[in-house]
């Protein structure tokens, strides 16, 4: 779809990754050779990856080798990854189960939590019945690959690879996309179209290459941080990480101000990011977003809750005042650009203004730019607007226990990112 407001579409790739495993660092930060505040201090080469290990550490979703090691160069034990799984993504469901094992190679006299969490996140792995015993193997002592972590990663998230044209992915990685598992091959396409993984640059991707903890770590962090926050994920089946909208909607849906809608009855929900929004939702929705008491002055006087659908000039007067925008010196000047700006009513005009110059502006009608103030609003519009409403900082949803009608709320989202990990695992009081 076309987005008619002109300000950044967020294009985000999925996850927010564009990296070469193996080959460049995931962060673009400059290497220093002794940096006292690095997370561990064996990350010479690997400085990239500390922002991320600085808040897994804290949250105790990764731990290093030591207290103050982490040995970033080495492989991942397939069980080792399916217990980071567990830890950053709630994987809770059958974590305390006192069932047996699915895998012949798990064992089950000591139904120890590492076996737990290797059947809490089967689901995420590939796991052949080489055997014919009725049992998959698991392989946990095996080197996670970089197939099998993009293909768990791509599962967790809930992402639907059915379909995937994997010509693209063919092309790229020309030199090896035959070595490619027939069962990861949909998944490394999709991870691929979206800039989840960009191979080794030659035109391989080196598919049964072993992922080393640093790059674990990174990734993972990014997954958790793509919007849809830790243990919550997409809830919505007609959005997706890479949307340009997504890590909007995921984050006012975290914050409980928006919810989707249930069409069918059958607990899958859709946000429906081309509808157009209604005075009544446009009501509702700020409602939620200012908990449940919108400021007086918000909406026009003239505005009525009903179904009729929200006007884009009422919507932008709307985040103007939320916003507290300054009314610019001379409305009419910053309005002047729009050829349509005879239509705006003279109530909005100066909240129009203010966000025009705050970057929020209208669109281009062949060569034209126009305003379009009786036009309608798309929900995926609404949400990228509403977010930019919320305080500072906030960077998605990372506590259970915190929802977003505490009166705390707002204060511990916008603590710095890496120190509000540190409990999120605890109950706040």
């Amino acid at each position: 779809m076309v987005l008619k407001f002109q300000h950044s579409k967020l294009l985000t790739t999925f996850l927010s990754l564009s990296i070469v495993l193996g080959m460049l660092p995931v962060f673009c930060i400059s290497a220093k050779a002794s940096t006292p505040s690095l997370s561990f201090n064996d990350l010479d080469g690997y400085e990239w990856a500390d922002p991320a290990l600085s808040v897994l550490k804290a949250a105790g979703i990764v731990n290093g080798t030591s207290e103050t090691t982490f040995n970033p160069s080495s492989a991942v034990p397939r069980a080792g990854f399916a217990k980071v799984l567990c830890s950053a993504f709630n994987l809770r469901d059958s974590l305390y189960a006192n069932a047996p094992s699915s895998f012949s190679d798990v064992g089950t006299s000591e139904y120890s939590m590492l076996n737990k969490c290797i059947e809490a996140a089967k689901g995420y792995f590939y796991c052949p019945d080489t055997n014919s015993d009725g049992k998959g193997e698991f392989n946990p002592a095996g080197a996670l690959t970089r197939e099998e972590i993009v293909y768990a990663l791509v599962n967790v998230l809930g992402l639907d690879t059915s379909g995937v044209d994997q010509t693209a992915a063919a092309q790229k990685y020309s030199v090896d996309w035959a070595s490619v598992g027939d069962t990861y091959k949909p998944a490394v396409a999709l991870a691929t179209e979206m800039g989840f993984v960009s191979g080794n640059g030659n035109g391989s991707f080196n598919p049964t290459a072993p992922v080393n903890r640093a790059e674990m770590a990174v990734l993972i962090y990014r997954a958790l941080m793509s919007g849809g926050g830790v243990g919550k994920g997409n809830i919505f089946d007609d959005i997706k990480p890479g949307d340009w909208y997504y890590n909007s909607v995921m984050n006012l849906y975290n914050r409980g101000v928006i919810s989707g809608t249930d069409i069918d009855s059958d607990n899958i929900f859709e946000f429906q990011p081309n509808s157009s929004v209604t005075n009544e939702e446009l009501n509702g929705l700020l409602n939620k977003r200012c908990n449940n008491s919108i400021p007086a002055g918000t909406l026009p006087v003239s505005f009525a809750s009903n179904s009729s659908p929200a006007t884009r000039e009422v919507v932008i007067y709307a985040y103007a005042k939320m916003t507290s925008l300054a009314i610019p010196a001379d409305v009419n000047s910053v309005l002047s650009q729009y050829t349509d700006q005879a239509s705006i009513t003279e109530s909005y005009r100066d909240q129009i203004a203010a966000a025009s110059v705050a970057g929020i502006k209208g669109y281009y009608n062949a060569d034209n730019l126009v305003f379009d103030p009786q036009g309608t609003v798309t929900n995926a519009e609404l949400a990228v607007l509403l977010e930019k409403t919320l305080p500072s900082n906030v960077v998605g949803q990372v506590f259970f226990d915190l929802a977003p009608s505490n009166w705390c709320y707002d204060g511990v989202m916008n603590l710095d990112p890496y120190q509000a990990c540190r409990t999120r695992r605890k109950e706040i009081k």
